[in-house]
């Protein structure tokens, strides 16, 4: 976060907590970089989503040099331009960033912070955003938020991507939701579970919370 200290302690912007939440003195993040997310990793080292990109860190807070993340044309202009990301099984990421001409990306990244050559980069158009992610059945991935094309191709506040990166028709949202979708769940069962700060999906009522087919139907 934006902090700079923790409980009296020299803290800025990353702190790792013992039991009793006290500071763990093992641990020092020293980057000059304001963290907005963290995954935390099986063997006790971190990725650190910054103002700067991303970057994976030691158990004890130093640098990791054996990581670079792939995003060479990541905006050097942009506030945060890693607008969402998330951690893969494989300990892989699936990143959304501001690219230099201002448009937004998806891309997979492989554990050593590669890209993953399996999986061509998914273009938003201009001035997106992407506030939501989540894995869906085969190998795809739901993304939400605010856009209104992917590769061209129209497709507006909720994508499913198949999983070499191209964007599966067969999720239509129609119009889409009125406002920013925040949480996806792919439920596994024929359904998606949407929440957000909407009021309407498709043109009709649907309050924070909704439940559409796997096609982008509303149930309601």
């Amino acid at each position: 976060g934006g902090f700079q200290t923790y409980n009296g302690d020299s803290a800025k912007g990353l702190v790792r907590l013992t039991a009793n939440g006290s500071t763990d003195p093992g641990f020092r993040y020293s980057l000059p970089m304001l963290v907005k997310d963290i995954h935390a990793l099986p063997d006790g080292r971190i990725i650190a989503v910054s103002d700067g990109g991303i970057v994976r860190l030691n158990a004890n807070g130093s640098l990791d040099d054996t990581f670079r993340a792939a995003l060479d044309d990541i905006s050097t202009t942009a506030s945060f331009p890693v607008k969402y990301s998330m951690r893969l099984p494989d300990n892989g990421l699936l990143v959304a960033y501001t690219d230099r001409s201002g448009s937004v990306a998806v891309v997979r990244l492989k554990s050593d912070g590669s890209a993953d050559p399996s999986f061509s980069k998914a273009m938003l158009n201009a001035s997106s955003t992407v506030t939501a992610m989540a894995s869906a059945g085969g190998g795809r991935f739901l993304i939400g938020g605010d856009f209104n094309g992917i590769n061209g191709r129209s497709v507006k506040t909720l994508a499913r991507l198949n999983a070499d990166g191209t964007l599966d028709q067969s999720l239509d949202p129609g119009p889409g939701f009125n406002a920013l979708p925040y949480s996806i769940v792919d439920g596994n069962d024929g359904f998606l579970y949407i929440g957000g700060k909407f009021t309407a999906y498709r043109g009709k009522t649907a309050n924070y919370l909704i439940k559409i087919r796997n096609d982008g139907t509303s149930c309601q």
